[in-house]
């Protein structure tokens, strides 16, 4: 129609299924769902999760668009229904996905960039994404009074403080980081906004995906990864 292709075309049904599988990976954090707070736990699954599953996607050579944006749509849906009873759900989820799909998108521009150099890439941004989570409580152990720009600096690159405030919630007053994040003036940092943060994090990870699918057609020795495993 139009002239353009179908959303679907040259989608396979094995591709659709290694797809959900990828989606099925993020659908663990409906297992801490029972926090009492929200489905906080899910979020922070996703924010910590989305890289290193992303990662997967483009290590197994499969299309990003439109393939790329189902586990995101499935984990948003996921958290909704998870969260329709509860009183303390996130005021914007949408944007929290925006976020998280943007993290999915740079985990499988690595995957697609690094389609050639083992499996250790998913595991590595899985930790790399426990890290920059965990930054702001390893600054606090150095002394007892860190620098407030320190710390501030060190809540501004975790990626669940982008999915969390993102989402609307006050991530600064919850009991996981009250104690350090209380300390903090209350101009130390500028909450991240989902209405900027979710949209400014999707165009970036889909602009990395293009342009690393787009240099990964131009090298037609690169096999991609699924087709080595058949042929294995």
């Amino acid at each position: 129609m139009f002239g353009r292709k179908p959303i679907l075309d040259g989608v396979s049904a094995r591709g659709l299924l290694l797809t959900l599988g990828l989606s099925s990976l993020g659908l663990l954090g409906l297992l801490a769902t029972n926090d009492g707070g929200g489905g906080v736990n899910q979020l922070a699954w996703y924010a910590l999760a989305a890289p290193a599953i992303g990662c997967l996607g483009g290590k197994l050579g499969l299309r990003f668009w439109p393939l790329g944006f189902v586990a995101p749509a499935l984990w948003m849906g996921a958290y909704s229904v998870s969260t329709a009873s509860s009183m303390q759900a996130a005021p914007t989820p949408f944007y929290a996905a925006l976020v998280w799909t943007g993290l999915f998108a740079a985990g499988w521009a690595g995957g697609v960039s690094v389609l050639r150099r083992g499996w250790g890439g998913p595991g590595w941004l899985l930790l790399l994404s426990a890290g920059a989570a965990g930054l702001s409580a390893l600054v606090a152990l150095f002394g007892q009074s860190p620098p407030q720009s320190v710390v501030a600096f060190a809540l501004d690159l975790s990626p669940v403080t982008c999915v969390m405030e993102s989402a609307g919630l006050d991530w600064m007053r919850h009991a996981s980081i009250y104690e350090l994040a209380g300390s903090l003036a209350p101009d130390a940092r500028t909450p991240y906004r989902g209405m900027l943060a979710g949209p400014l994090c999707l165009v970036v990870g889909w602009g990395l995906v293009m342009v690393v699918e787009g240099r990964a057609r131009r090298r037609p020795n690169v096999q991609p990864t699924t087709d080595l495993l058949t042929e294995s």
